[in-house]
């Protein structure tokens, strides 16, 4: 019974986004289990009967765009869907040189394992003509909340799943108020999810909270172990960064690395900027971080995770 209402939730899911049976799914991933998966002929045979087709984007680079772009122009209308930041990738890589695709060649394309900022959102628009929608959930529970369009507010799937926003002391959080989200499952049986702390930061708005509970999440912050406290007491959450970094289009990826309490490195990957915009930046995150020592460092490519994930902010 749990297999079925999570693979009806997925389903469901992205009929609301805008796919339909028989729209071609390409899926950009990461994980290298994940992707060994469907090297089987077993696998591949049923990944080719649901036309659906995985490319392996843990080792990102212009041959995954290829495939891509190659794959959209063969099965055009197509479904893209993949980590956020190997969209961003192609889309940046398809302006970049310039490659003309049909109009209408995507359909509908959304996001999973990461999370989804405006700037990657435009940026993939301008693209191939259409946004990414936010599909929120986790290797845990699947598929937990959705956009149906852009700029909704992500749907919780109920009655699969029932989610809190809390405080630090564990108390309901104000509508607005960043808080941890905590998720139980209501169809997982095997391995109960009862108030599972998931390691996330959401908020809501009070109009889609009622006596039931929480309907939809307003906003996604990000992991819980992104905060960074600061020396004046204050804790910056990692939309910062993303705020800020969005004034400065050089910089198509970053990762800030924070190193116990003392120091913090922001990798910046993409263009170097001019002495007197890196200048700026250096003023504005000295500024925001109240003393935290930094520095800037920029690199070829970030390190990512065992899944293939790029975590925009990692402790050492």
């Amino acid at each position: 019974q749990m297999l079925r209402a999570v693979t009806a939730a997925v389903f469901y899911t992205r009929l609301r986004m805008g796919w339909r049976p028989g729209i071609p799914i390409i899926c950009a991933w990461g994980s290298e289990r994940d992707v060994g998966k469907a090297r089987g002929w077993r696998a591949r045979m049923r990944w080719a009967i649901r036309r659906q087709y995985l490319i392996d984007g843990y080792r990102l680079n212009e041959k995954t765009a290829d495939q891509v772009i190659a794959l959209v122009r063969r099965c055009r209308p197509v479904a893209l869907f993949g980590f956020t930041s190997m969209l961003e990738f192609v889309a940046r890589s398809v302006l970049e040189r310039g490659i003309a695709l049909p109009q209408d060649a995507i359909r509908v394309a959304w996001n999973g394992g990461e999370m989804l900022f405006d700037h990657q959102r435009a940026l993939f628009r301008k693209a191939f003509g259409v946004p990414i929608l936010n599909l929120y959930g986790g290797r845990e529970l699947s598929a937990m909340a959705f956009e149906s369009f852009e700029g909704a507010r992500l749907q919780i799937l109920r009655p699969l799943v029932y989610l809190e926003i809390v405080d630090d002391a564990g108390k309901p959080a104000l509508p607005g108020e960043p808080g941890r989200v905590i998720a139980t499952s209501l169809v997982c049986r095997g391995t109960p999810f009862l108030r599972y702390d998931i390691g996330d930061l959401a908020s809501y708005n009070a109009s889609d909270q009622d006596e039931s509970g929480i309907r939809a999440l307003d906003l996604l912050h990000g992991r819980r172990s992104a905060v960074i406290p600061l020396p004046d007491g204050r804790r910056l959450h990692c939309l910062f960064w993303n705020h800020l970094l969005k004034d400065y289009p050089e910089v198509h990826q970053f990762q800030v690395v924070l190193r116990g309490s003392t120091s913090l490195t922001l990798r910046l990957k993409g263009q170097q900027l001019a002495d007197s915009r890196q200048a700026e930046l250096r003023y504005l995150v000295q500024r925001a971080l109240g003393g935290l020592a930094f520095d800037l460092e920029w690199c070829e490519r970030l390190p990512l995770t065992s899944q293939g994930k790029l975590l925009q902010v990692i402790r050492e």
